[in-house]
């Protein structure tokens, strides 16, 4: 079977390679011929995958001899290293902690530990290098136990080895944003529960200027910061902490959801928006304004922009829903209403109906005037 192997074309055998993506698989099939080995030097994506396995393994808790037992080195980080050394080309790159391991319980002194740190800088620079000038996509999920109490240089390494990079995906860790080099490729940008130092905010406009889409999912850290991107199209911004002060002028912006603690003070100007989800509690304290077009015209949130199409609003207040419907009556073609009446426990599952759930809820009589072009 493998002497017949080495008779495919270079065509098929590169076709076979290239739609392989776990690094496991891509070992496994380049041991069967020469072809798949020399082919396997040159895949294009690629996606590593630290297992639970791999942890115990490290542990002493399994047998090393198993055959499952992940990736086949109790140095975990040096087995990485390895494997994309031996990659020439590749364009694109997750390196993944798989969920089963994120969610176990361990001991206490795990956090001590830096073994299954992905985001260590001193591991980053060893293999990022030799990636770095092909690699156009690049996801890192990071061990949480280990890595979002250790600040990281993570994105100040990848800004000086990815100049072709367009988008980026890091979650899990505690990230430093100063003194990193500008990425003018960089396009899209997601950040997952990570902790991340106070001027993130404005240092993302000088060190991705291009970006045109931004997610900020479960972001600890920020108090306060301006965002000022003029290619900007899709924005998800998800702070865990309150801050101080947000300001966001973005001329090119169509679709935006809210859905964070609100901050003190939150000013959008966004003339194109044409898609807006509105998912937070806003205190009496905060202030919340939308501009329209003009910068120097500020108008309260119950004046959004003219153009919306699509509406979802999930406050818990619906005391200005109706006059934020009556100015895009004409256009708006979509309206969801997320009322907040569950509490969740941590892990999201449901735990109680909600006795603060607000009672005034809008005249509904406004939605059979909606007038559509």
């Amino acid at each position: 079977m493998y002497a017949r192997l080495d008779y495919f074309s270079q065509e098929i055998v590169d076709e076979i390679v290239h739609h392989v993506e776990d690094a496991r698989d891509i070992a496994k099939l380049s041991v069967t011929c020469k072809s798949f080995q020399e082919t396997g030097y040159n895949v294009r994506s690629m996606h590593v995958k630290v297992l639970n396995e791999d942890h115990e393994w490290a542990r002493n808790l399994v047998d090393m001899s198993s055959p499952n037992s992940g990736l086949e080195s109790r140095n975990l980080k040096d087995t990485v290293v390895n494997i994309i050394a031996k990659k020439h080309c590749i364009k694109q790159l997750c390196i993944e902690v798989e969920p089963r391991l994120q969610s176990k319980e361990v001991p206490e002194n795990e956090g001590q530990r830096t073994d299954f740190w992905m985001s260590d800088p001193y591991f980053v620079r060893k293999w990022l290098p030799r990636a770095g000038a092909t690699l156009q996509h690049l996801c890192i999920v990071d061990y949480g136990k280990q890595a979002i109490m250790r600040r990281s240089s993570v994105l100040k390494i990848i800004s000086e080895n990815c100049k072709l990079v367009k988008t980026l995906d890091l979650r899990n860790m505690y990230i430093d944003t100063s003194d990193c080099g500008v990425m003018t490729s960089m396009v899209s940008m997601t950040l997952r529960c990570v902790k991340v130092t106070v001027g993130t905010l404005d240092d993302m406009n000088t060190i991705m200027p291009n970006l045109q889409t931004l997610a900020l999912l479960g972001v600890f850290g920020v108090e306060k910061g301006n965002l000022k991107f003029k290619n900007m199209k899709v924005l998800c911004l998800g702070l865990s902490t309150p801050a101080e002060n947000v300001l966001m002028d973005l001329p090119s912006l169509e679709k935006l959801e809210l859905k964070m603690q609100c901050p003190q003070d939150l000013r959008i100007v966004a003339p194109q928006l044409k898609y807006f989800a509105f998912n937070m509690k806003v205190p009496e304290e905060s202030k919340v304004q939308v501009c329209c077009g003009d910068t120097t015209k500020v108008h309260a949130t119950k004046d959004l922009p003219g153009g919306l199409l699509e509406l979802l609003y999930g406050a818990s207040s619906f005391g200005t829903f109706a006059l934020r419907l009556e100015r895009n009556r004409s256009n708006c073609k979509t309206l969801y209403v997320d009322i907040p009446c569950m509490a969740l426990k941590e892990d999201g599952t449901f735990f109680t109906v909600s006795k603060d759930v607000s009672l005034n809820l809008p005249c509904f009589e406004n939605l059979h005037n909606f007038e559509h072009p």
